[in-house]
């Protein structure tokens, strides 16, 4: 594969397994032409194939290509993607509730919390966490209201009030 196409398949693995070609055009950084070519050309290499949900959308053909891609970037460049791919999801979602994409913007935060916006990570997980609650996934509550405790700072009146909040949420 050429050069470009293994950079946009290490963005898109950073996305997810299924990733949405809207994303990978903000995330990327390269013009458009030049990722519809790389879809292309990792697409006819059945690399990836287009989403039976949307079709703006395409996933990786294995869980394997995916991980491999994703595990040969380090670790600060793939927080820097990923706060790249927050930022893109929220102004997806500028002027209207964030809803199904709360997860994704709640992981991709998290991973992006060595190097990005650690109230930004604590919002978006404490409101994942709110949205499972509301679900009955009380599993899936409990792992977003922890992670949001593990990022949460000491350093004042304003932390404890929320790790308070977040410990009432979490028992």
């Amino acid at each position: 594969l050429s050069a470009d196409t293994n950079k946009i398949l290490s963005t898109a693995s950073v996305i997810g397994l299924e990733f949405d070609i809207k994303v990978l055009e903000q995330v990327a950084e390269m013009p458009e032409a030049t990722i519809l070519n790389a879809i292309d050309e990792a697409n006819s290499a059945a690399l990836i194939a287009a989403a039976a949900s949307n079709t703006d959308s395409y996933s990786f053909t294995h869980m394997l290509i995916r991980a491999t891609l994703y595990d040969a970037l380090n670790s600060t460049r793939r927080a820097r993607i990923h706060e790249r791919i927050g930022t893109a999801l929220e102004k997806l979602t500028v002027g209207k509730q964030p809803g199904l994409l709360i997860d994704e913007l709640a992981r991709h935060w998290m991973a992006a919390v060595t190097v990005g916006d650690a109230s930004k990570a604590i919002s978006f997980a404490r409101q994942a966490g709110d949205r499972s609650l509301a679900g009955l996934a009380f599993e899936q509550a409990a792992k977003y209201y922890e992670q949001a405790l593990s990022v949460l700072t000491d350093h004042d009146r304003d932390a404890e009030l929320l790790r308070c909040d977040l410990l009432i949420a979490l028992s």
